[in-house]
């Protein structure tokens, strides 16, 4: 299982610093297992220790522990090896997952804020159906009223509403799950929707664009070819239609073609993101233009996902009043019937 953003951030940082004192790093991997044992991050230091102890080299280890590390991490650390600038390449590792960790943290905090939001709403609705209005019900009973059908059919409507006010983001949440899965069949398909629709699709092209910058921005800077890089950026995003488009872009460039080229070919990355590139490359070379590029696109989903979320909390909030004030329409119904009844009119 791949470790967390956080995990990665604190064991690359550290490996970072022990490559800089010239500390060994089986001694340092070591220490760190013993200082985190019994935990993902520890067990992973213990596996690279003893790896790097019995004559591997970093990079060796960390292919021997695949599922452990995003794609491309390995190859960085090769690049960095051979280069001598194992430091940097680390650092850069370690940038790159305190992104991560940071993107899937406003990720996650943009689908949970609506899913709070409707969870709360329903569990009102619930409260009012259950406790309120089985009051309003025995007095009815009691007075011998016979209720309007608004009251019955509209207060049984409502309670149905409220229920799927639960079900539908449970729904849509173990949909997403299920779409996305590896062993799903139509996942090509549904990997091609997610960046494609309308609204929603807007922050998932985003983050993909950001983590597609900052994979091939890091392969860049610790020497990698520019074919491998992109096609490593491709493997990481997790999507395949990124990855067919990577695959693609890394023929084109074997053919010949500039990045910036074989990239205006492929109608999933922005124009202006090519321009960008070839204005790089006519400028000496574009290493330097992937950092700031990702932090934009990191900005840009950032602001997409919280603008999502907050239509949808509206959306909610929007409903929940209209569900309250249907309730309390079907309860004034009988209520102005039974003080017709009482004042004897």
């Amino acid at each position: 299982m791949a470790l967390p953003g956080n995990d990665l951030e604190w064991l690359f940082g550290e490996l970072a610093h022990a490559v800089r004192q010239g500390k060994p790093l089986a001694e340092t991997a070591g220490e760190l297992a013993r200082a985190e044992e019994g935990t993902r991050r520890g067990r992973a230091a213990d596996r690279l220790g003893r790896a790097i102890g019995q004559g591997r080299t970093l990079s060796a280890a960390i292919v021997e522990d695949a599922a452990t590390y995003p794609p491309g991490t390995a190859a960085a650390v090769e690049a960095g090896e051979r280069s001598g600038r194992l430091p940097e390449v680390l650092t850069t590792l370690c940038e790159y997952a305190r992104m991560e960790d940071d993107l899937r943290h406003n990720l996650s905090r943009a689908i949970l804020y609506p899913v709070i939001i409707s969870i709360g709403a329903a569990a009102a609705m619930i409260f009012i159906h259950v406790a309120i209005v089985p009051q309003f019900w025995h007095i009815f009973n009691e007075l011998n009223i016979e209720l309007p059908l608004m009251t019955t059919g509209g207060l049984l409507a409502i309670k149905t509403l409220s229920v799927l006010l639960v079900l539908i983001p449970a729904a849509v949440i173990t949909l997403l799950y299920l779409v996305t899965a590896p062993w799903m069949p139509w996942r090509a398909l549904m990997d091609s929707l997610r960046i494609g629709l309308p609204v929603l699709g807007a922050p998932a092209r985003r983050i993909l664009l950001s983590r597609w910058c900052a994979t091939v921005g890091m392969l860049f800077s610790a020497g990698v070819p520019e074919p491998r890089a992109v096609r490593l950026a491709g493997e990481s995003c997790g999507n395949l239609t990124v990855r067919a488009v990577s695959d693609r872009m890394a023929e084109r460039i074997e053919a010949g073609a500039p990045l910036s080229q074989a990239m205006q070919a492929q109608s999933f990355f922005p124009p202006v993101l090519s321009w960008m590139v070839g204005a790089s490359e006519q400028a000496g070379g574009h290493r330097r233009l992937w950092p700031l590029v990702r932090e934009i696109y990191t900005d840009q989903a950032r602001i997409e996902m919280t603008m999502v979320a907050m239509v949808v909390g509206v959306f909610f909030a929007f409903v929940t009043i209209q569900l309250v004030g249907l309730t309390v329409f079907s309860l004034f119904l009988p209520l102005i019937k039974l003080m017709n009844s009482l004042g004897g009119w």
